[in-house]
């Protein structure tokens, strides 16, 4: 009987053989020996099985004492033993000639791994095998016909290039329902209100609104700043005291910045306006005059131009309103949203400099405190030389503190980096030990297993061999009772 059992030669070998079943296909590991009798009686059994299960398994035939590498790898205790392996990994394993069981285990696993392993057929034609296969005498074409007479052909959906998967389909679909959702919604938008005159086919729009008089628009834009002056003339909050103004223009401050210091500080002192000037110097607007909007200057705006809510004059030249749309947000909406916005900014920057003031305030009274106490002149009874020295000195202390301030912070900085950086190379360091130390130990241990599975393995040998050695021995001393028994009749 043919056999398709292949005999292992060494390691390498056996590895291709494992790499050629691949996926699709189970490995039957036959570990045997020449000497050993049960091997010897279910050999044919395995050969049969081999040409039973030849698309879908392969048995492999390992001899111990040819391949004793690979009988040490699988820790291979007695012979027989038959192992089922897929994909180079051990499934299961059997020891002992059972013809029975070996089918039970080899049935079960190709029933598992290898369902796919077959020659399977073509989408287009019929069996692979059997196409193209028509003798000389038209015997296997008749064959064929009966075959497909008893089961016909199926049809390739494939070949025709106008298939549509049904998951693909459904996708396909649902596309086309989102599109056409879109361009409606989007009709919607574009077309006029039934309310707007541009509904009405026969409308007609007039001419172009005139615009406004320019001696009307020179008049408004006058009566606008005129009405800006006389706000900011009447505004009680926007005068100034001259004698602190005439003071600190003395001391070498810009107007614009006298001005709003004392504004800003209601007044209260020269002293409090010095330190709001010295406190905001480096203020990006510090330079910018305060604006003051006159409440009628909107009013006479609004006058001169039309509202921007209107549409063309229709024929009986009245402006008509576009029609309005309660879900949508309004203009009066918008501003609203603007002026909470600008309100929230306002406050945060208010409180960002009372803040900083009340540092300042904290920060002037300590040294006050740490410095002795001693009268000091105000800047009014000190001479012009004196007063610009201790106003020179003043922006050098607080030119100082500000740098002291950055000088902390970097620092502050510099040292949380550091932490982290030696926090980090600790946590490294710690792993790396802990990895080499693991991998010590997973060493030693491969290495224990690795010399117990070795001493197991010469132990079976040599018993074995002692057992082989007896077993001769007796049947020599057999032999040798018989031939005394034969000379003796």
């Amino acid at each position: 009987m043919a056999s398709h059992v292949v005999h292992i030669r060494n390691s390498a070998h056996w590895k291709s053989e494992l790499e050629k079943a691949g996926r699709y296909k189970v490995a039957v590991g036959y570990f045997s020996a020449a000497w050993c009798g049960p091997c010897k009686q279910i050999a044919p059994i395995v050969d049969k099985m081999s040409v039973q299960y030849r698309n879908k398994a392969v048995f492999l035939k390992v001899d111990t004492d040819k391949c004793k590498d690979l009988a040490m790898q699988f820790a291979v205790k007695a012979i027989p033993t038959f192992m089922i392996l897929h994909q180079g990994q051990r499934k299961e394993e059997m020891q002992g000639a059972d013809p029975r069981k070996l089918d039970d285990m080899v049935s079960r696993h190709v029933a598992k791994y290898a369902a796919f392993a077959s020659g399977g057929y073509s989408l287009v034609g019929g069996s692979g095998s059997n196409n193209g296969n028509t003798g000389s005498d038209g015997s296997t074409g008749a064959a064929a016909a009966g075959a497909a007479t008893a089961a016909p052909r199926r049809r390739n959906p494939w070949a025709d290039p106008n298939f549509v998967p049904p998951g693909m389909r459904k996708k396909k679909q649902e596309q086309a329902q989102q599109q056409q959702q879109q361009q409606q919604q989007q009709q919607k938008r574009k077309a006029p209100s039934q309310n707007s005159p541009w509904s009405d086919p026969s409308f007609k729009p007039s001419a172009k609104r005139p615009s406004p008089n320019p001696q009307q628009a020179s008049a408004a834009s006058s009566s606008s700043g005129a009405g800006t002056a006389s706000a900011k003339a009447n505004d009680s909050r926007l005068k100034v005291n001259d004698g602190m103004l005439s003071q600190l223009l003395s001391m070498g401050f810009p107007k614009v910045r006298a001005e709003k210091a004392l504004i800003l500080t209601k007044n209260k002192s020269a002293q409090v306006a010095l330190d709001w000037l010295l406190a905001h110097s480096e203020d990006a607007d510090i330079d910018e005059p305060l604006q003051v909007v006159a409440p009628n200057a909107s009013a006479a705006v609004k006058n001169t131009a039309a509202p921007m809510d209107t549409t063309p004059d229709n024929d009986d030249g009245a402006a008509t309103q576009p029609p309005k749309n309660s879900d949508e947000p309004t203009l009066q909406d918008d501003m609203a949203e603007m002026d909470d916005d600008l309100k929230n900014i306002v406050d945060r920057v208010k409180q960002e400099k009372a803040r900083k003031k009340k540092n300042n305030n904290n920060s002037n009274k300590q040294a006050e405190e740490a410095a002795p106490a001693e009268p000091k002149k105000s800047l009014a009874e000190l001479s012009p030389e004196e007063r610009k020295k201790r106003i020179e000195e003043l922006r050098q202390q607080a030119r100082a503190k500000r740098e002291a301030e950055k000088i902390a912070m970097a620092k502050n900085r510099e040292k949380t980096r550091k932490e982290t950086a030696r926090a980090a190379l600790d946590m490294k360091r710690r792993r790396e030990e802990e990895q080499a130390k693991a991998a010590i130990r997973a060493k030693k241990k491969a290495e224990a297993e690795k010399r117990r599975h070795k001493n197991q393995l010469r132990a079976r040998i040599r018993a074995e061999k002692e057992a082989r050695i007896r077993e001769r021995q007796r049947e020599k001393e057999r032999l040798a009772k018989l031939k005394e028994m034969q000379q003796k009749q």
